[in-house]
């Protein structure tokens, strides 16, 4: 099996959190690994939020329903969705933006996925453990 094979293969979920920060220069490369994750017509239709702070990782654990974990961690990333570059270019060219559709909300999500992906697979051939959130909802 190769090594990606083999880090894919055993990629387990990790709650427990070291309190060692993340080298910027670390996490820098994990994020410029993530800008290459493929991307619909190459929109790149997503945004990374990088969260270090004490209190706001609090609130994204609440908002994660309740998930204390992720104020332990030294960096959560979040990705969204985000159709705002697509749609100011839209509005510059005078073009339609189709945002009666739900195809363009569908694109950015698999678009958001395919970049988590990206992060959860440099994060861990970095020797850094990872989970995934799958929502965080703002009630």
């Amino acid at each position: 099996m190769t090594e990606i094979l083999t880090l894919l293969s055993s990629h387990r979920s990790i709650r427990k959190f070291k309190s060692d920060p993340i080298a910027e220069q670390l996490l820098g490369e994990i994020i410029n690994s993530a800008r290459q994750a493929p991307t619909s017509s190459n929109l790149q239709a997503y945004s990374i939020v990088v969260v270090k702070d004490l209190d706001k990782k609090k609130r994204m654990a609440q908002l994660a329903g309740d998930q204390p974990w992720i104020e332990s961690c030294p960096v959560f990333l979040v990705i969204c969705p985000d159709l705002f570059r697509l749609e100011q270019v839209c509005r510059l060219r005078n073009y339609e933006t189709n945002d009666k559709y739900i195809e363009n909300f569908i694109v950015a999500v698999v678009d958001a996925a395919l970049v988590a992906e990206n992060i959860l697979v440099a994060s861990e051939a970095s020797g850094l453990g990872v989970c995934v959130v799958g929502g965080i909802r703002n009630s």
